[in-house]
């Protein structure tokens, strides 16, 4: 669970970093001829090549290693606190942004930026990925 949240915290730095995430510069970028997303891009790829093989020749996180026996249940229980402290983080940055922004489009960027990304999460999540 660790290297699960060490993860997805490297994942969103490197979005950031890139102004963008990898669906975001292959799809949208690279049909716009966006140096920055060529390059991200094959960036992406190129890392996910070489962890895939480095992965294929040094086994690890296979079958052999579990979590153990009380890991689905001690996972509902933590990915609904992480679900319940998202929320509240979005509804609290909401509050902050509608009592500070003077600029009515600013106050809705991010619930629908977060809206998106949420569906676009919910997608991972059914899809098994």
């Amino acid at each position: 669970i660790v290297g699960w949240i060490i993860g997805g915290f490297l994942v969103g730095v490197g979005t950031r970093m890139g102004n963008g995430c990898t669906s975001g510069h292959g799809v949208c970028g690279i049909p716009r001829f966006s140096i920055r997303s060529f390059v991200a891009v094959c960036t992406f790829m190129g890392f996910g090549m070489a962890v895939a093989t480095f992965r294929y020749h040094v086994h690890f996180l296979d079958e052999s290693q579990s979590f153990g026996e009380d890991f689905e249940d001690a996972w509902k229980i933590i990915g609904g606190i992480l679900a319940l402290m998202t929320l509240i983080a979005f509804i609290g940055y909401m509050a902050y942004v509608y009592m500070h922004s003077t600029l009515p489009n600013v106050k809705w960027e991010m619930p629908i930026s977060w809206l998106v990304g949420f569906l676009f999460g919910i997608g991972l999540v059914l899809s098994g990925m």
